[in-house]
C-alpha cells in the first residue's frame, strides 16, 4: 500500500501545471494575443478621431503606434503597409496631402486629411 501511495503521490508531482495556471490567468498574454489588425484598428480608433478641418502626420500615427507597442511589449507588429491598410478601414473617407517641411530640407510629408 505505501508503494500505491507513492506512486499516486508522483501521479499528483506533476503539479507543474499549477505554475502555469497563474501565467496563463495574467491579462498581458492575453492582450499580447490580439490579432495584431484588430489591435491596431482599435488603437486607432481610441487615439483619433474625424475632423474634416485638421490633419495629422502619416508618419508621426505610425511612430505613435509603434510606441504603444513597444510599451505594451506586442509581438506581431504591423508593418507600415498594413498600418495603413488599417488606417484606411477605420477612416475610409480620409485623405492625404503633402506638407512641404521647411526644417527638413524640404522634404515632404504626408498628411492624413479629416483626422485628429
Amino acid at each position: 500500500p505505501q508503494a500505491v501511495e507513492q506512486v499516486s503521490s508522483q501521479g499528483h508531482a506533476p503539479a507543474t501545471p499549477a505554475p502555469r495556471a497563474p501565467q496563463h490567468v495574467a491579462p498581458p498574454p492575453g492582450i499580447v494575443e490580439i490579432d495584431s489588425e484588430k489591435f491596431a484598428c482599435q488603437w486607432l480608433n481610441a487615439h483619433f478621431e474625424v475632423n474634416s478641418d485638421c490633419s495629422v502626420s502619416r508618419a508621426e500615427m505610425y511612430s505613435e503606434y509603434l510606441s504603444t507597442c513597444s510599451k505594451l511589449a506586442r509581438g506581431g507588429i504591423l508593418t507600415s503597409t498594413g498600418f495603413y491598410k488599417c488606417l484606411r478601414t477605420i477612416f475610409p473617407n480620409h485623405s492625404v496631402k503633402k506638407v512641404e517641411d521647411a526644417n527638413n530640407n524640404g522634404q515632404a510629408h504626408i498628411h492624413v486629411v479629416g483626422v485628429k
